[in-house]
């Protein structure tokens, strides 16, 4: 007697998970960055505001664009958000984290950003990469840790 069994209806049923884990965890991972990005916003220190506009978010890429010097802190303000909502269509169109895995960066190369890091700043003493980086982190093990749990 032989015994045999048909795995095509598991095998779809695992790849419909596995899918449903990628796009989950897809999601997850668009709301700490877009949360990482709104956090070294809000935590900028502000004279004209050109340091808080000069965050850029890529995926997959390092992009550098810091704002033109000279502008007013109005025009940075509109920058900032512009490019907030900007990160938030580019990893909207993430729909799922290839094998490989993806990179997200939220860079700022202006002259000063560094200094600015380091405690440059009264009003970041602390600065605000590393600061949001450790929320991104804890974020991150949320995301682990089961419904409920999963909003930055």
């Amino acid at each position: 007697m032989t015994i045999s069994h048909n795995f095509g209806d598991f095998s779809r049923s695992m790849q419909k998970a596995w899918q449903e884990r990628d796009r989950k965890n897809a999601a997850g991972a668009r709301k700490v960055a877009i949360q990482a990005l709104a956090d070294i916003q809000v935590g900028s220190p502000v004279d004209q505001g050109r340091f808080k506009a000069s965050h850029s978010l890529s995926v997959d890429t390092t992009e550098f664009r810091p704002v033109p010097d000279g502008r007013d802190r109005a025009a940075n303000e509109t920058e900032a958000a512009e490019r907030l909502q900007a990160a938030e269509a580019r990893l909207g169109a993430v729909t799922g984290i290839p094998k490989g895995g993806m990179s997200i960066a939220i860079t700022n190369n202006l002259p000063y950003a560094n200094a600015l890091e380091h405690g440059g700043s009264q009003q970041a003493p602390q600065g605000v990469y590393g600061i949001a980086a450790e929320r991104a982190k804890r974020n991150i093990e949320r995301l682990g840790q089961g419904p409920g749990t999963d909003t930055p």
